[in-house]
């Protein structure tokens, strides 16, 4: 006879979508969070991004910092904290936005 045993695992890490930088701090908070963590018992998860980037409104761009905490998440309801700030005035109103990639990396402990 066979015997089988199937061991469901994976994991999900929440971005948002948006990040909104608030015009009068020239800040936007923003939290990563680790859900349905099935992992093994010294696995865990990274994610990074890049601590710079750019805004644009047609040929306005202004530059921002991204500090994001470091850490691994090990199981559902972790997270890790992140800021955007503006660095540069704006010199025309509008609408300014820009891209910010994260890279989400397993490790499997052993």
């Amino acid at each position: 006879a066979d015997v089988e045993y199937i061991v469901d695992g994976g994991y999900e890490v929440k971005i948002p979508s948006t990040i909104t930088v608030d015009s009068a701090t020239q800040k936007g908070n923003y939290t990563i969070t680790a859900e349905n963590f099935v992992i093994g018992e010294n696995s865990y998860v990274t994610v990074s991004s890049p601590e710079s980037g750019s805004l644009s409104n047609g040929s306005d761009t202004l530059s921002f910092t991204n500090t994001l905490e470091s850490g691994n998440l090990t199981s559902s309801g972790d997270t890790l904290s992140g800021t955007i700030e503006v660095t540069d005035l704006p010199v025309n109103p509008g609408k300014y936005t820009g891209t910010i990639n994260f890279t989400i990396n397993y490790f499997s402990g052993e």
